[in-house]
């Protein structure tokens, strides 16, 4: 099994809130990292994932509130709405067994880190200065 991606300090979007979210997020993903690999484990990891979506939602929740002023507020919830889909639709497809689960593990930390590096810090860093 490869190393799965950990926080860096360089993540952090200079929110508390956000930057603990953000964290537990990976610790999630973590979670499920370590249980791949035994059949045993198969409810654990459905439990796991449904864990991960639950918090993803709520996640965005939190970030939502904080986004309302920004000028790019509905792009960036539709952007959030457009990472629940594809997420969950490569739930789907691990449950049918069309993937494997370090395939949705490499898609969700991809687009953890590529939501909080490029966008999230973007978004911050711009509410900073309105």
């Amino acid at each position: 099994m490869p190393n799965q991606p950990e926080w860096k300090p360089e993540y952090s979007v200079n929110n508390e809130l956000i930057d603990f979210q953000h964290q537990y997020l990976f610790s999630l993903c973590k979670t499920l990292h370590q249980l791949q690999g035994n059949k045993r484990n198969k409810l654990s990891i459905e439990q796991a994932i449904s864990g991960l979506l639950d918090y993803i939602e709520l996640h965005f929740s939190e970030e939502e509130k904080l986004y309302k002023r920004h000028p790019e507020f509905a792009a960036h919830q539709k952007l959030h709405q457009n990472l629940i889909q594809q997420t969950e639709q490569f739930v789907a497809d691990y449950k049918e067994e069309k993937l494997e689960l370090s395939e949705l593990l490499d898609f969700v930390y991809d687009w953890i880190i590529e939501h909080i590096t490029k966008i999230d810090s973007r978004y911050f860093k711009e509410l900073e200065n309105m």
